[in-house]
């Protein structure tokens, strides 16, 4: 009798029963790739849409400081629910997550906030001094003469 006769019965490996940890879901061919980028908490007025724009702490050093967010406002079509690409306005706040803020803290915050301001372009990359040459050295030094 060989062992391979008294082993028992070796069990299926889970990632072949489980189900797909990320199924495929059919995406509406109206929408666009963008506009599910743009995702966040709607206004009641459904004019806004708020998004986080970037994350820092305030404080130095040792002090850790509070946690603030920058606070995308894109306009939106409350009718045909289509969300502006570019920010209209822009605000920072103490907190986390403004997706689970509630409305009237966002209310407040946009009529705070400030015209959305996009970064400026980086000056072009040339050089204010031509690079330095190189040193040329000789690799075997001449003796000095001693006369």
């Amino acid at each position: 009798m060989s062992s391979a006769d008294n082993s028992p019965e070796r069990p299926v490996p889970v990632r072949n029963v489980a189900p797909d940890p990320a199924p495929q879901e059919e995406r509406d061919e109206t929408g666009s790739a963008e506009q599910e980028r743009l995702q966040g908490p709607i206004l009641p007025d459904g004019k806004w849409l708020a998004r986080s724009g970037g994350r820092t702490r305030s404080g130095t050093g040792l002090d850790s400081g509070a946690p603030l967010v920058l606070v995308f406002f894109h306009k939106r079509d409350p009718e045909s629910g289509v969300v502006e690409e570019e920010p209209d306005r822009e605000a920072w706040a103490v907190g986390r997550d403004p997706e689970r803020w509630d409305p009237a803290r966002l209310e407040d915050l946009l009529r705070k906030s400030r015209p959305f301001r996009p970064l400026p372009e980086p000056p072009p990359s040339t050089p204010t001094h031509p690079p330095p040459s190189p040193i040329r050295r000789s690799s075997t030094r001449r003796p000095r003469r001693l006369d």
